[in-house]
């Protein structure tokens, strides 16, 4: 057996919208009927929650291995290197971007998961993002005080199937402006675009920038129904004082619109 794999965990488990050359001519193979099937994988709207690969019999990383019985206990000992990892380093990357700016308060962000309270909050940050498919344990998450909770909570619902939870709905009126655009993606995910189109676009005019750049990067580039229905609504954040925020939208004006707009 290999002894050379690649494991992850892909907790924000929905694609980007195709954004590349290479992406493009995917599709247009697609279109074509000329596809090969093992790459119709990357044209899903979300992906598996874990990805590992044995990178010396696949080195393109086509065939994920995470639920294959074979590799069970090769992944398990992955995993536990990795949340050894994560919690060794209080690694930072669950917090919600703009909630860990906002508590940073312009200082290093490494700072909020120090001492025996932030280990404790990165453990429940490990295990809400990892709930993904546990449909009664994130609906349990939603009910958090903490809103980096409900953040993880309202990502996972958005691949489940069946009608949009009425839970999910009215978080998208949440207190913390990341849990309404998270919710509020998740719903226009699932296929109520209409429902989603207003709380996504009002965090377009927060006044974080951060909070913007989450409504335009995890929302409006993210689905391409929502931005195609709200075209001339993005349309004037192509000037955000935010580069980030500017540059996103544009990508995807000139993605949806066959344009090559530059912005500064």
């Amino acid at each position: 057996m290999s002894t050379n794999y690649r494991s992850g965990r892909g907790h924000n488990s929905r694609k980007l919208a195709a954004r590349s050359v290479i992406h493009q001519e995917i599709r247009r193979l697609e279109a074509t009927g000329s596809l090969p099937a093992e790459v119709s994988a990357m044209l899903a709207s979300s992906k598996h929650p874990e990805e590992f690969y044995d990178l010396e019999a696949d080195p393109h990383e086509i065939n994920n291995l995470a639920d294959s019985p074979d590799h069970r206990s090769t992944l398990q000992r992955l995993r536990t290197a990795h949340e050894k990892w994560l919690f060794e380093t209080r690694d930072t990357g669950l917090l919600p971007e703009p909630i860990m700016i906002e508590e940073s308060g312009g200082g290093s962000a490494n700072t909020i998961l120090q001492g025996d309270k932030g280990l404790a909050r990165l453990k429940k940050l490990r295990s809400a993002a990892a709930r993904a498919g546990k449909q009664d344990l994130l609906m349990s998450s939603m009910k958090s005080d903490d809103a980096d909770i409900r953040y993880w909570a309202a990502i996972g619902l958005r691949s489940q199937k069946g009608a949009v939870p009425e839970t999910l709905v009215r978080a998208m009126k949440d207190a913390s402006a990341c849990v309404r655009i998270a919710s509020a993606q998740s719903v226009a995910t699932r296929g109520d675009v209409g429902a989603a189109k207003g709380p996504i676009l009002a965090g377009l005019k927060e006044e974080s920038p951060w909070v913007r750049l989450m409504a335009a990067l995890l929302a409006i580039d993210g689905n391409e129904t929502l931005a195609s229905s709200a075209l001339e609504d993005i349309r004037p954040y192509r000037k955000d004082e935010s580069n980030y925020v500017a540059r996103v939208v544009n990508r995807t004006l000139n993605r949806i619109e066959g344009t090559s707009q530059s912005v500064r």
